[in-house]
């Protein structure tokens, strides 16, 4: 079984497992491997995250020019980064 712990990596903290400094992506993977680590959360509520999204997509580009609504799918990857580490079922 691997040891998990914290220490300083560069400027900041880490989580180190075994001694060695795991990037974010290996802590969202693991962390969503673990049966122990996983929500359940049913898929309506997924939809209503996408709704969610679409609806203030509808709004925001009232107010925000061309080259900003571009810059939205960078947001919306950060929410589909969240709602993947989630376990989705049928309910």
């Amino acid at each position: 079984m691997s040891e998990y712990t914290q220490g300083i990596a560069w400027d900041g903290a880490a989580i180190l497992k075994d001694g060695q400094p795991m990037t974010i992506e290996q802590i969202l993977s693991e962390l969503s491997a673990s049966p122990a680590c996983s929500i359940a959360v049913p898929v309506e509520e997924l939809q209503q995250l996408e709704q969610a999204r679409v609806d203030l997509y509808i709004y925001l580009a009232q107010y925000l020019d061309e080259q900003q609504m571009r810059g939205l799918p960078n947001i919306t990857k950060q929410i589909w980064k969240v709602a993947n580490t989630k376990n989705w079922e049928r309910q």
